[in-house]
């Protein structure tokens, strides 16, 4: 292999539970239209070739 490998980072505790909680979170309505709006924007944006 060309690449190290790094170790997976494990979390206890306070830090497990925060991260957690973070991923329990679900957007919201608003918060997914605006990304859609911004996901058609950049679909919109021609590229140039190198």
């Amino acid at each position: 292999m060309a690449t190290q490998l790094q170790p997976t980072p494990v979390l206890y505790g306070k830090d497990a539970n925060d991260v957690l909680e973070q991923i329990k979170k679900k957007p919201t309505s608003e918060q997914i239209r605006r990304a859609q709006k911004r996901n058609e924007f950049f679909k919109s944006i021609r590229k140039k070739g190198l």
